[in-house]
């Protein structure tokens, strides 16, 4: 029942994000490319970047966890320290080379070459529904706005992350479980690494439909993979 409910909610979930903005047969205007069709952009208010050292900027939430007050959006930066310092009662996201890498509920650690985004009740809301892993950040420190661009290259990238986290669970209970069945875990991985690979290809020659299908599959696969590792 419960691979069931996980695969349900996966197509779910890649049938509202892969679809393109454009309808099929609809004109591009000028100056617009089909992968620009397959972009998903969102933009958000920023209250503060590291509160605790801008007092100023966020003055009436420094009593709450972190500084991130109520239907806030923060930017925490290694200027915070290592740690946002929040509560469960948001959801943080880390990047890392402007790419979403990551997902935490609370206090999460502030990479040294990186920052995190952590919102609550609204921008917490608006963090779940634009971010993914693979989603390319930008801040706007003078009109205190954050931009996330999700592309087909977002969605490989999540696939790939997912590709390495079973990968790296294969190996490390093939050589600390004695007589573990790993056959069912590795066919569904070596197929999803197949798809994952179709996808690179795809995605390099311009066909943007197909490969986000391979994506797709890939992605359930990997998931396939992951509950029976």
């Amino acid at each position: 029942m419960k691979r069931v409910v996980i695969i349900f909610l996966l197509l779910l979930g890649c049938i509202f994000t892969l679809s393109p903005v454009f309808a099929e047969g609809q004109e591009y205007s000028s100056g617009y490319s089909e992968y620009d069709s397959y972009k998903r952009v969102s933009t958000w208010k920023l209250d503060a970047i590291d509160p605790y050292k801008a007092k100023s900027i966020n003055p009436m939430n420094m009593f709450y966890p972190g500084g991130r007050g109520n239907n806030q959006l923060i930017i925490y930066t290694p200027n915070s320290g290592q740690y946002t310092g929040t509560n469960e009662f948001g959801k943080e996201a880390t990047v890392r080379g402007g790419i979403v890498v990551s997902f935490n509920g609370a206090n999460s650690y502030i990479p040294p070459d990186g920052f995190v985004i952590s919102g609550h009740g609204k921008a917490k809301t608006w963090i779940s529904q634009n971010l993914i892993e693979g989603a390319e950040i930008t801040i706007d420190a003078d009109n205190k706005t954050i931009t996330s661009v999700i592309t087909p290259q977002s969605y490989l990238y999540r696939v790939s992350n997912k590709l390495d986290l079973v990968r790296k669970t294969l190996t490390n209970y093939k050589s600390t479980l004695p007589g573990y069945d790993y056959r069912h875990a590795q066919k569904y991985y070596s197929e999803a690494f197949d798809k994952f690979q179709k996808a690179q290809y795809l995605l390099q020659v311009g066909q943007y439909q197909q490969a986000l299908g391979y994506i797709n599959s890939a992605l359930l696969l990997a998931e396939e993979s992951f509950y029976y590792s």
